[in-house]
């Protein structure tokens, strides 16, 4: 199945847009392991407990985004392959085409709506 839904400058924007989201989530997620370093430095030091749960709690924030940025960021990267391999556009699930609607609004969309809503049901 090809991409035939989408016109060549709807996907090379869609390349630009990805390539941007891929250096945001690469920046947020340093920026948040550099903050969990600096709260693992701080742990050592003598606190009291207000500041130890403070402490654990911006370290299990951090801890959240850089997860979230990981999974974006690999969602993002599979978008920018399937740019490459010609299948952008096209479910990982199903081969269905991906609504333009949905790739404007998530342009590292991966599934249909249908499919994403079954997939967070279960």
């Amino acid at each position: 199945m090809s991409q035939s839904h989408l016109d060549r400058d709807f996907i090379e924007r869609q390349r630009q847009r990805l390539q941007a989201m891929r250096e945001q989530a690469q920046s947020t997620q340093s920026e948040a392991r550099r903050e969990e370093r600096r709260l693992q430095r701080e742990w050592e030091e003598p606190r009291d407990i207000g500041d130890r749960g403070a402490d654990v709690i911006r370290q299990n924030l951090d801890d959240a985004v850089e997860r979230t940025e990981a999974r974006r960021l690999t969602e993002i990267e599979r978008a920018l392959e399937k740019i490459e391999t010609g299948s952008y556009g096209l479910s990982d699930m199903s081969g269905e085409p991906i609504s333009r609607e949905r790739l404007e609004a998530k342009p590292e969309a991966l599934h249909t709506i249908e499919e994403e809503e079954g997939l967070e049901r279960r």
